[in-house]
């Protein structure tokens, strides 16, 4: 047992020793290598953290070109929109306008046409009434005619029965 523990001492020691071997090469290695990874991560992390910053700056850049760009685009469409808007006005009152001239062309048309049916009306009344009149006279005229001729009969009877 003694030599089992001899062993295990040994093998303990060898393991601290080891150990210690290890420790001392990691050490050395990574005082050798570490410190100039971390300056190189150290570089490549204040590179890109200035390629993130000239990057927002673009961003930021470009977000307020887009912004002028949006801002252009709504006083573009507002000024289109206002455009149409007085265009359409235009449009109505030049219809308005143009209905009222023909309104009034074409009232006034019906007022001639209704004064040229008076016109025709009055002469064909008159024409009606002096034919209505020239048969009353005529007949009226027949009648005395008759009555006269009757009264000369009448009277050359009586002339003749006088001689």
């Amino acid at each position: 047992m003694h030599s089992e523990t001899n062993l295990f001492d040994l093998i303990h020691e060898s393991n601290i020793i080891n150990f210690a071997i290890a420790f001392a090469l990691l050490y050395f290695v990574l005082s050798k290598f570490l410190p100039k990874f971390a300056s190189q991560r150290k570089a490549e992390l204040e590179q890109e953290i200035a390629q993130a910053e000239q990057l927002k700056a673009e961003a930021e850049e470009k977000l307020a070109e887009l912004e002028r760009e949006i801002d252009r685009a709504k006083a573009e469409s507002t000024r289109i929109v206002n455009e149409a808007k007085n265009s359409a006005e235009d449009i109505k009152n030049k219809t308005v306008e143009a209905a009222k001239a023909e309104i009034a062309k074409l009232s006034a048309n019906a007022e001639k046409e209704i004064d040229m049916q008076a016109i025709i009306a009055r002469e064909k009344l008159k024409k009606e009434i002096a034919a209505s009149v020239v048969a009353e006279t005529e007949k009226s005229l027949a009648n005395r005619r008759d009555e006269i001729d009757s009264l000369i009969k009448d009277k050359v009877k009586q002339d003749l029965a006088n001689i």
